[in-house]
């Protein structure tokens, strides 16, 4: 048998492509062709349609198979969504990134080990952490932005990392602070110095008019301007600052739009707007909130604490609804929330009151990740992804 014929044999087994699936001519014989079997993309059908009927759903958005698409098997560790990107982390460390709305494969970069820490985004950038090492890409063409292949760091990070251009701001430990790393020739740049442990960083807008915030354990958030780690010895001036008093952050950063969340050791749930750093409100929410993320949708920002998920809008936050026993909201499309049973179901609950008007099971599902605004259902059993509307 020849080689291509074991290739195509081997492909056919484990439902990905050759080249051998081709057409190929030969001696003046006629072509021969090879046929697989149905992907297990194609076998997803009966799912996805069940999940439309029962979930309330317009439709399917799209449909994708890591291994057809990477042309050997793969699966998902981890899957989040930045924006208008699916950001899936593979079992060899490879970064996949999807087009959201279509489900178009971007890009591959290939990381040193698992990442450890969120991604972090700006509308030109993707940043990821594995272990010491930081990896800066370009959004559109997940082209590095450091001249080395890996950038290994001699200080403990904290927190995500984003970048502007050329340089990376990540939380610091020992000394504690917000350190600055030249991507171009791996140096350290300028510090914000803070006194307790930092919790996180993201970045309003992009480039020169961006602003970097960051919170410390100790209830410091504050925003400074993005200027590049090149000028090593600048000392930032705040943009603006607050200090909680009396408590302690226990929460990321949730950032959509101007609208910036995060939770208290004392139970109250912020919202700041992040262009001016002015807290619109505080609400009390439970009395843990500790490690779970805010998720901003519409007019509504929902937080699990204490084992109930909290609701409120995002203009007054009132309080509209709480719900006992659910984990998180999953997402939002037009008035009705999509949120996490935490026992592989979703109930479809009414935006404005809560009510739950369906429900239907995500057993068999791996990854069901929660989406910042909302507008699409995403799930993966590791090696499909697929996006309902």
């Amino acid at each position: 048998m020849s080689t291509a014929r074991v290739l195509a044999v081997l492909a056919s087994a484990l439902g990905v492509a050759s080249c051998a699936d081709t057409p190929r001519h030969g001696g003046g014989g006629s072509p021969e062709t090879t046929v697989r079997p149905p992907s297990s993309r194609e076998a997803l059908t009966p799912a996805i349609d069940s999940l439309v009927a029962e979930g309330r759903f317009k439709g399917e958005m799209w449909r994708m198979n890591l291994s057809e698409r990477n042309s050997e098997p793969t699966r998902a560790n981890r899957i989040a969504v930045d924006g208008d990107l699916v950001v899936v982390q593979d079992q060899q460390n490879q970064i996949h990134a999807l087009d959201r709305a279509t489900g178009v494969h971007r890009w591959i970069v290939q990381l040193a080990g698992p990442t450890t820490q969120s991604v972090g985004g700006t509308a030109s950038t993707e940043t990821f952490v594995s272990t010491d090492e930081l990896v800066g890409v370009d959004r559109v063409k997940g082209v590095r932005r450091q001249m080395r292949s890996s950038q290994h760091l001699e200080f403990f990070l904290s927190g995500r990392a984003v970048t502007v251009g050329t340089t990376v701001f990540i939380g610091r430990l020992a000394p504690m602070g917000l350190q600055t790393i030249n991507l171009s020739s791996g140096a350290e740049g300028w510090e914000y110095k803070v006194a307790s442990l930092f919790v996180d960083v993201v970045a309003y807008g992009d480039g020169a008019l961006a602003q970097i915030i960051g919170v410390t354990e100790d209830g410091l958030l504050f925003a400074v301007p993005p200027r590049a780690a090149a000028d090593s010895a600048w000392s930032p001036a705040e943009s603006w600052y607050h200090r909680i008093p009396g408590t302690h952050v226990v929460t990321p950063l949730a950032l959509f739009g101007t609208s910036l969340c995060f939770g208290s050791e004392n139970a109250f749930l912020y919202h700041v707007d992040a262009r001016s750093g002015r807290i619109l409100w505080k609400m009390p929410c439970g009395t843990d909130m500790r490690g779970n993320e805010a998720v901003i949708a519409g007019n509504a920002i929902a937080q699990y604490s204490s084992g109930s998920l909290h609701v409120f809008t995002t203009d007054t936050g009132k309080e509209i609804w709480t719900i006992k026993n659910e984990r998180r909201l999953v997402t939002r499309n037009g008035n009705l929330f999509y949120v996490d049973m935490g026992d592989h179901r979703v109930s479809v609950r009414r935006a404005g009151n809560g009510v739950e008007v369906s429900s239907f099971s995500t057993a068999g599902f791996e990854f069901v990740p929660s989406i910042q605004g909302g507008g699409l259902f995403l799930a993966s059993d590791g090696e499909n992804l697929f996006a309902l509307n």
